[in-house]
């Protein structure tokens, strides 16, 4: 041990920041190399015991591993040395050293002393991985054990970090006996403590365990500002957020930290976008100010509900006149049913429940809005004294975000709409920035169920459909020109057109005679603009219809040919003076209605598509005849597929009687489910056109349409 105490050749030593840790390695490498110390220090071999070796040979080995910890304890950074000072083996202060690196320099948590277990560049991981298998199952046996001061994983989390995270509570509780107060205030890389963690899991128990030791933890805020209470509402755990806002009100001096993060978003906007709407409900009582609270953007919670039509009713499949929005019109004519008559079932009631509370968040925030704008990270609202509703009925954007009613009339949420007009009545004279007030864009935007409630406002209605944007537009212009919206019931670009024609007509008849002949800044009529923008639709419509009109003629032209061969090798065959041999059998004349119905359905399919074939395709076609000829066509196609099915279920009874006893219920069945499933395909693919005509009658007649 003499040589120790020789001068020590390198004169540098590994910095705390570690900026010169691969020169430091090099040169500490080749030095041990050159001393015969690598091995026991770098390498892979295995150690001696002392317990198991002669004194002597003990000895020797005692000397090297000496030897090879003073090298490595005199050439790191005092503050480095507090790591390793208790480290056993060279070895094991080597690979501390070494993962302190990979772990980016989060030093002030890693242990203080060495472990056997963390050995060469797997083995942290490799204990994470225990650990994390552990907290999983819960097993205190295996978690009692491990370093808490220190992080276990590439993220920074410790043990604690990761127990919370499984929301264990009994080994929670038995770790938080013994942990000290720089474990449980540790952070992780994101800036994240144990109570954050607890919060996230959603586990009141634990985020109470853990207040009863540190209760300022409740402030604390990660790296993007967000506190625990903050991540309790972004994750929609309503008993955790209660257990900690009745901490944070207990300490009200720093009570609005908790309520924002550096954005400026407040515990009411990420619950409104998580859909947590029970929850914002119970914030916005609570923290009444924030229901009308806005983030650096400007945006406040009623942008986030103006942009989720699914949240309300008028955005699903259960508004009434929400018909052929989804795949099924079966299932969405049942939903229906059960959320008006059975709306306690399962995930209907929860539906149900949210259409309430959006409506009622809507109201509250309406009535409670004001003016805030925020501070550099968002913790500090700044009040502006200007009108409570400017921002609803006279300006459409700030800072770059349109107003919460100019997002809801082009979403088409009419809940919403109503709401804010209610309050704001005077709102409906508002000009957005292009000039257009909110039934212009009702119109542009396709927005039937808003256009609906404007509509029937009598005198405001005649106001406003005077108005012309600064591009010239008035609302027929706006309601002429194709837009890249499409409305969810549309099906094909056929039925696209015929919407449009029936938009621009429905609209068409709530304006004056002076507006139909006006021309925009490009001297174009609302007309003559619809002409321009419909053009490629138009043929789209018309391939469209072309297409399916030629696969549908091939189906009748088999089912005619095959129904007309049919009608001379009836079962049973003819007797010698050619009449059929069950002439008198009651399910043979059955079996010949159907046959003759059949036949006379699929011929008359055959001539509506070669009608169809042979139209002129113009603009006007497209309102009212082609939809008419259309559903004549595929209604007869359909009734003569029915007939043959049911000219095969009686030819087969026919055919099978006195020979199978099961004949009868057999053929039956078989009939019942085809026409059953057919009937299904029918209605999916038809209910649109059906609706469309429909339409038409109401407004060709001069009523109300009732979208």
């Amino acid at each position: 041990m003499a040589d120790i105490a020789k001068p020590w050749p390198l004169k540098f030593e590994l910095e705390s920041d570690y900026s010169n840790f691969k020169y430091w390695k090099s040169c500490v490498e080749s030095y041990l190399e050159g001393e015969g110390l690598v091995e026991i220090t770098c390498g892979s071999g295995s150690e001696v015991d002392d317990d198991t070796v002669r004194e002597d040979k003990a000895k020797k080995w005692r000397a090297k591993r000496g030897k090879a910890l003073y090298i490595l304890k005199t050439t790191i950074n005092k503050d480095l040395h507090r790591y390793i000072e208790h480290a056993k083996t060279p070895r094991d202060a080597w690979c501390i050293l070494n993962s302190l690196k990979l772990y980016k320099f989060q030093l002030h948590k890693f242990p203080i002393g060495g472990d056997r277990k963390y050995r060469e560049h797997g083995l942290i991981a490799e204990r994470a991985k225990e650990v994390y298998e552990a907290a999983e199952q819960g097993k205190f046996e295996t978690l009692e054990d491990i370093v808490m001061d220190y992080p276990i994983t590439a993220s920074g989390k410790n043990g604690l970090h990761v127990v919370a995270e499984f929301g264990h509570i009994d080994a929670m509780h038995k770790l938080l006996d013994r942990a000290s107060a720089e474990s449980l205030s540790s952070i992780d890389n994101q800036g994240n403590t144990i109570l954050h963690k607890a919060a996230i899991a959603g586990k009141r128990a634990m985020v109470h365990a853990i207040l009863s030791k540190n209760s300022s933890l409740v402030t604390a805020r990660n790296h993007m500002g967000e506190t625990p209470l903050f991540l309790a509402a972004l994750h929609g755990h309503e008993d955790v957020f209660a257990c900690l806002a009745t901490q944070v009100d207990q300490q009200s001096e720093r009570g609005e930290c908790c309520l924002r993060r550096n954005d400026g978003a407040t515990i009411l906007h990420v619950a409104v976008n998580g859909e947590f709407y029970d929850l914002a409900l119970e914030i916005i009582e609570v923290y009444p100010t924030l229901g009308f609270a806005r983030d650096e953007k400007g945006v406040w919670p009623l942008h986030i509900l103006a942009m989720s039509p699914k949240s309300f009713k008028s955005g699903t499949i259960y508004y009434p006149t929400n018909v052929g929005v989804s795949p099924s019109v079966l299932m969405e004519t049942i939903g229906k049913v059960i959320y008006s008559r059975c709306p306690w079932i399962g995930r209907v009631y929860r539906t149900k429940q949210k259409h309430e509370w959006t409506k009622e968040l809507v109201r509250v925030m309406v009535e409670r809005d004001s003016k805030y704008s925020y501070e550099h990270d968002g913790k500090n609202p700044q009040k502006k004294h200007k009108s409570s509703y400017v921002h609803l009925g006279v300006e459409s954007t700030e800072n770059g975000i349109e107003s919460p009613l100019i997002l809801a009339v082009k979403q088409d949420i009419v809940e919403a709409v109503k709401e804010i007009l209610k309050v704001f009545p005077e709102a409906v004279g508002f000009l957005d920035k292009d000039g257009k007030n909110i039934l212009l864009l009702a119109a542009e935007y396709r927005a039937e169920k808003v256009f609906k409630i404007l509509r029937s406002m009598g005198r405001v209605t005649t106001n406003m459909v005077l108005g012309i944007d600064k591009e010239g537009n008035s609302v027929l212009h706006l309601a002429a020109k194709l837009q890249s919206y499409r409305p969810p019931h549309i099906r094909g670009s056929s039925q696209h057109m015929q919407w449009e024609i029936l938009w621009y007509k429905i609209v068409k008849h709530v304006c004056p005679p002076c507006i139909i002949p006006h021309k925009n800044l490009e001297g174009q009529t609302a007309r003559e603009l619809f002409t321009v923008t419909h053009n490629g639709l138009l043929k789209e419509g018309e391939q469209w219809l072309k297409e399916g009109a030629k696969s549908c003629m091939i189906v009748s032209t088999l089912i005619a040919t095959i129904l007309y061969a049919t009608c001379f090798a009836v079962p049973g065959g003819n007797q010698p003076n050619g009449l059929p041999n069950f002439l008198h059998n009651s399910s043979f004349r059955i079996y010949m209605d159907y046959l003759e119905w059949s036949l006379f359905a699929s011929s008359l399919s055959l001539a509506f598509f070669t009608s169809i074939l042979t139209t002129r395709y113009e603009e006007e076609d497209f309102y009212f005849m082609l939809p008419m000829k259309y559903i004549v066509a595929a209604t007869c196609l359909f009734l003569s597929t029915i007939g043959g099915v049911a000219i095969f279920s009686y030819a087969y009874i026919l055919q099978t009687d006195g020979i199978f006893t099961s004949s009868h219920v057999v053929g039956k069945i078989s009939f019942f489910i085809s026409m059953t499933s057919q009937i299904f395909v029918y209605i999916d693919s038809l209910i649109s056109t059906i609706m469309y005509c429909v339409l038409i009658l109401f407004e060709e007649l001069g009523k109300r349409i009732r979208f």
